[in-house]
């Protein structure tokens, strides 16, 4: 059948209704984001390790167990969109109930195994924290944000009155939770360089860790390699800041020899879309939540350029992150 033309938008029918399918697909990504919360509430992704091999519905709503009007079915659909987002894989088996009948069974991927409790690298705390009703609420207050005339250096401050570094130490729950998220970060992407370009940290006398959190990244340096200077984190804070804060590591390197490690994300075209989009998501939360930002390399070429350096290295990158060493 011959498609008709929109002469106004120059777009098929057709065409409007993948728009309006992509539309609703992105307006409704909060229940991924949710039904991942669930899971993680849930414990599922403990549940199927500990079994040893994939489950259905049924012998999860049987372990976990779902003390509440929700039958089997709704566990199997919130596994399905998992399943479809990566979380988790099906497996058909026959039941032996009849013959050629087949359920679904659920088991883990290499996202999951990133949520479990005693796992080498558990991330479950970074999707919690990303989805705290603290910080989700900030996004709500984007446009008005963006609209106010009253100064509010972000989105997040506007919306609760204090900055997020100020809200969570007095929140002892979201303080844990942050520490948390941050450490288990700091361990998968610091492990993952030190075993690249470990060369990076050797024949410096000492360690100073900026930006550090509570101290995972110079823990792990420590063990690994005993000297290093000077390490930033930078993309928690605007420009101005970081030309401040990289000045001041320039004044505290030694010389000759001396240098300033800084361990962040460059935003450039990746072969892999998640990590495009993915660079995309951080920045802009840097700019609701810290008014911090992502950059470019030239971007950060302009600011070690103003705080005084004279060159710069790109040792490695891990995911989006990359080391990149400084010398005066």
């Amino acid at each position: 059948m011959e498609q008709k033309m929109n002469l106004q938008e120059g777009t098929t029918m057709d065409d409007q209704i993948t728009a309006e399918a992509y539309l609703e697909t992105i307006s409704r990504s909060y229940v991924r984001s949710y039904s991942l919360k669930a899971a993680i509430d849930l414990g599922i992704p403990d549940i199927i390790h500990s079994h040893g091999e994939p489950l259905t519905a049924s012998q999860l709503v049987a372990k976990i167990p779902i003390n509440s009007p929700a039958d089997a079915s709704c566990l199997d659909r919130l596994m399905r969109l998992l399943v479809h987002a990566g979380v988790f894989a099906e497996e058909p088996k026959q039941t032996g109930a009849e013959e050629g009948e087949e359920v679904l069974h659920y088991g883990l991927t290499p996202v999951s195994r990133l949520l479990l409790r005693d796992g080498r690298h558990n991330l479950s705390s970074l999707a919690m924290l990303n989805l705290h009703p603290l910080v989700v609420s900030a996004w709500d207050n984007l446009a008005a944000w963006l609209r106010s005339g009253e100064f509010h250096p972000t989105a997040f401050q506007a919306k609760h009155g204090e900055p997020l570094w100020v809200k969570a130490s007095l929140d002892h729950t979201i303080n844990k939770l942050f520490g948390e998220a941050m450490s288990s970060v700091a361990k998968l992407f610091m492990g993952c360089m030190l075993e690249r370009c470990g060369e990076v940290f050797e024949g410096v006398s000492s360690l100073v860790d900026v930006g550090g959190g509570n101290g995972t990244v110079a823990a792990l340096i420590a063990e690994a390699f005993p000297h290093i200077k000077c390490m930033a984190i930078l993309h928690d804070w605007d420009d101005k800041d970081c030309v401040k804060i990289l000045r001041q590591c320039k004044e505290a390197i030694p010389e000759p020899g001396g240098k300033v490690i800084v361990v962040d994300v460059i935003k450039k075209k990746w072969p892999h879309q998640v990590f495009n989009e993915l660079q995309l998501l951080v920045d802009l939360q840097m700019m609701v939540m810290n008014n911090g930002r992502e950059r470019t390399e030239e971007e950060w070429k302009k600011l070690f350029i103003d705080a005084g350096f004279s060159s710069y290295k790109i040792v490695t990158s891990v995911g989006v992150h990359s080391l990149i060493e400084v010398r005066p």
